[in-house]
């Protein structure tokens, strides 16, 4: 019987590692086509953004000059009420349909869940202006934060805090523009939001600066 449970966890620690090396591997040759891509991009898109973070964007599918599909942005922004502004829409055709993840932390641009779509049409009575999603992260260890701009390309983070109505959902803003946005999720920062709001799907928004 040991000699039995022995051979199994030497046999099930051989896949194991097995796994471990193949993912290795295949992580390895990722990032070093991401690095031969890195040193093809002008000057201007090399000081753009930090190297390793600079590597992700151009793994997950990012180019100089990328363009979304335009079908595939029609069936996003139709989802909402309003047209987007110019800002907003040339963040989501540089960046729509990427899945980018570093060190954690997740953007996938051009999707949003259904709750926040329903929560989008509560946030300008918040800020008195308009917001645009463009999609969601885990900035802040959960899943399912909205990611959104407004129309000078400020960046807001919107999702649930666990706590009871009126403060069970807070948008916060986050970054000046899309490349900070960026820079803050994929390198870590630790930094304190410049103001937030919390409101209710079920009551009237109350605001908190």
């Amino acid at each position: 019987m040991l000699k039995t449970l022995k051979f199994l966890g030497e046999y099930l620690g051989a896949v194991c590692s097995g796994r471990f090396v193949a993912y290795d591997t295949q992580q390895n040759r990722r990032e070093s086509r991401a690095r031969e891509l890195v040193s093809t991009l002008s000057p201007a898109s090399r000081t753009r953004f930090p190297e390793p973070i600079l590597a992700r964007l151009l793994d997950a599918g990012w180019r100089e000059g990328r363009q979304w599909d335009s079908l595939d942005m029609q069936t996003f922004t139709a989802r909402f009420s309003r047209p987007f502004a110019p800002v907003p829409r040339a963040i989501l055709s540089e960046f729509g349909g990427l899945d980018i993840g570093f060190r954690g932390r997740t953007v996938l641009f051009g999707y949003i869940d259904e709750r926040l779509c329903l929560s989008h049409s509560l946030l300008p009575s918040l800020l008195g202006d308009m917001l645009f999603p463009l999609g969601r992260t885990n900035l802040f260890e959960d899943d399912g934060l909205g990611v959104l701009t407004d129309a000078a390309g400020h960046i807001y983070i919107d999702g649930a805090t666990g706590h009871e109505a009126p403060r069970d959902y807070r948008l916060d803003l986050v970054a000046a523009d899309i490349d900070t946005f960026l820079v803050r999720v994929f390198s870590g920062q630790i930094k304190p939001e410049p103001q937030s709001w919390y409101y209710s799907l079920a009551e009237t928004a109350s605001f908190e600066s």
